[in-house]
């Protein structure tokens, strides 16, 4: 079965801007289950991309540097967090393309995997 051009594209966006797999529930308050040195959520960026990517980390008001993934590497970045909140990530393509994903929940204890695919088009990029 041959996969179609747009179809392929669409499901390069649906991974890229997805493929956020976050471990836990939703809640507004901080829970009385996650210890104190578990209050933070860990993002874990695999670069299918050669180029290096600065990522930031936004929430309520904030943008936070985490780092540097060099291209075609995986790297890992911690942050404190108490409680459930949007986030939204922007990678930052080293002489490329800026993009951030849409918002999604995190809370303390969540582990966030993101996937920088080997091409960036302009329908991967959420505003």
């Amino acid at each position: 079965m041959q996969v179609s051009r747009p179809a392929l594209d669409f499901a390069r966006l649906a991974v890229w801007g997805t493929t956020m797999a976050i471990v836990s529930g939703c809640s507004t308050a901080r829970s009385p289950f996650v210890s104190q040195e578990d209050a933070r959520i860990v993002i874990e960026v695999t670069s299918h991309n050669f180029q290096d990517a600065t990522v930031h980390a936004h929430w309520t008001g904030r943008r936070q540097r985490l780092g540097t993934v060099t291209g075609t590497r995986t790297a890992n970045f911690m942050i404190p967090w108490e409680r459930s909140v949007q986030l939204r990530i922007e990678v930052d393509l080293l002489a490329g393309r800026s993009c951030m994903t849409r918002p999604i929940w995190a809370d303390p204890g969540d582990i966030i995997l993101l996937e920088i695919q080997s091409r960036i088009n302009e329908m991967d990029c959420f505003g």
